[in-house]
């Protein structure tokens, strides 16, 4: 089966530090807000987002794909929780049976990762001024949606997927060798269609789109690889301060320091932390909603589950009640000592005066 129009999307998801100032970045870059999103076949009209984000036109990129010419739009989208994402949009038109080539072509010969890095680097200079808090995480979340507006004849989504699924499951697991029929189920399962010619099959690095009216679409697999690379960061930053408040627990202290609050800093930064995580979370989830759109959630749902967000927020769960734990550790130690220590003053105080007493 031969596409006649279609597109591949590279996808690049960073956390550029806490908070973007969009309309302070927007002043910076003279740029537009992204457009809302439309309705998606029957939808009410409050499905927006609400806080809209930065699109940016970044120019286009030059690159071989397959002893192929290819020329990608690249576009950055710039959110207010502190992330970007860089797109690469590039027209192609080829067979299913040769769909996989240019998915194993696009991981493994060609790193567009590299480029999405430089030109983050540049944005994120110029932007610095707008970002509280601005620190490039070193996590890149990488997604690939492969979009076919038209074949060569029609076909059912029904028909695509029994007749051509094999060549749709190669692709969205970047393999040109056989794979199971195992592996072909997993890849193909769920898939979401609203009319009888169009059709979302998403995995865990790509997804297949074959729709004319696929932007929204687009839209919420990239905002959902947004979501996995803010998840990502989260977890990994609970990781590196749990290492540092165990540090402070076992840390060996002079008895007196207990008496000028040695954890204050620490407890503030702990705080400071549950705070901005909470905070963060709530800002994502408010970010973009879908629940008056049946097929939109449906594709946001199934690939939510894709990307194991379960799992992450779960684990982010456990850090935060591990790090809730040690505040109040710390909390309980310091009031154990000073307690304590108040106590020591009270009996002193009392065998002075009992001394001065025999004394007189």
């Amino acid at each position: 089966m031969q596409i006649k129009t279609g597109q591949i999307y590279a996808l690049y998801s960073f956390d550029i530090g806490y908070e973007i100032d969009l309309q302070k970045t927007s002043q910076i870059l003279k740029a537009e807000l992204a457009r809302k999103l439309a309705k998606k076949k029957i939808a009410p009209t409050y499905i927006q987002y609400q806080t809209p984000p930065l699109t940016i036109a970044l120019g286009e990129h030059s690159f071989k794909l397959l002893n192929t010419d290819m020329r990608a739009e690249v576009t950055a989208k710039l959110f207010d929780f502190g992330a970007i994402s860089i797109s690469f949009r590039m027209p192609f038109s080829s067979s299913l049976s040769e769909l996989n080539k240019y998915s194993t072509a696009l991981i493994y010969d060609v790193d567009l990762g590299v480029e999405a890095k430089r030109l983050l680097d540049e944005l994120s200079l110029k932007i610095k001024s707008a970002v509280k808090k601005s620190a490039i995480s070193e996590i890149i979340e990488d997604y690939f949606i492969f979009q076919v507006t038209e074949f060569e004849k029609e076909i059912t989504a029904k028909d695509l997927r029994k007749d051509y699924g094999v060549n749709i499951a190669k692709a969205l697991r970047f393999e040109l060798g056989d794979i199971s029929e195992v592996e072909i189920n997993e890849s193909l399962k769920n898939p979401v269609s609203y009319y009888e010619n169009d059709i979302v099959i998403t995995d865990w690095n790509a997804a297949f789109v074959y729709d004319r009216d696929y932007e929204d679409t687009i839209d919420v697999l990239e905002f959902l690889n947004v979501e996995l690379v803010e998840l990502r960061f989260n977890d990994s930053l609970l990781d590196k301060r749990l290492i540092e408040l165990y540090d402070k627990i076992y840390e060996s202290r002079r008895y007196f320091t207990y008496l000028l609050n040695p954890y204050d800093k620490t407890i503030r930064t702990i705080s400071e932390l549950k705070v901005e995580v909470s905070v963060l979370f709530e800002r994502i989830d408010n970010t973009i909603k879908l629940i008056g759109d049946i097929y939109l959630a449906k594709v946001y749902n199934l690939t939510s589950d894709r990307f194991h967000f379960d799992k992450w927020e779960k684990s982010i769960e456990k850090k935060l009640a591990a790090i809730e734990s040690i505040y109040n550790i710390l909390n309980n130690r310091l009031a154990t000592i000073r307690a304590e220590t108040l106590e020591t003053i009270i009996i002193i105080l009392i065998a002075v005066e009992i001394i001065l007493g025999l004394m007189d």
